[in-house]
């Protein structure tokens, strides 16, 4: 008889006599295998949490490239003491004509060429003066101060903060 005038469940039957046996080993170590692969992975990514993490563990190279991001780190928990840079204070005594600008320089411990930071004043803001751009250099940096007032502007210890980024 052709395997052409066999019925459907006939042929089924033929291609389908694999089954008639027993599994061997090495079918029952494959499946084992997967198995056990596809679940303990699982387990272990739903049993691992912070308390089983030490401290320091978890470094900067170990990160994934954009792994933390702003929706990952809880409000108020980071501070200027967790960024690279200074944050120092102090006082400031210079004089400018009116309608000029002039360049001061200020010693700041532990700025880093190439920083980027600002200054803001820590008591209230002499009238008439406006803060341009600093530059910081090793433990020193420079800012432009401009007299936007028509008469010279004199300051005596004017309380000043700067803080640094890396």
């Amino acid at each position: 008889m052709s395997e052409q005038s066999q019925s459907p469940v006939a042929r089924l039957r033929k291609h389908l006599h694999v089954l008639d046996r027993r599994p061997g080993y090495a079918e029952i170590a494959a499946t084992m295998a997967l198995f056990l692969a596809s679940t303990t992975t699982a387990y272990a990514a739903a049993t691992i949490g912070t308390a089983d993490i030490k401290d320091g563990a978890v470094t900067h190279a170990k990160l994934a490239s954009d792994a933390v991001k702003t929706g990952n780190v809880a409000a108020n928990t980071i501070t200027l003491a967790d960024i690279k840079g200074i944050d120092a204070k102090g006082f400031v005594t210079f004089t400018i004509v009116g309608q000029h600008c002039s360049t001061i320089a200020l010693g700041t411990g532990g700025a880093v060429a190439g920083q980027a930071g600002f200054l803001s004043w820590t008591g209230t803001p002499p009238a008439g003066i406006v803060l341009g751009p600093m530059q910081f250099l090793d433990s020193h940096a420079s800012v432009v101060l401009c007299n936007v007032s028509t008469s010279t502007v004199s300051v005596s210890n004017a309380g000043v903060r700067i803080i640094t980024f890396s």
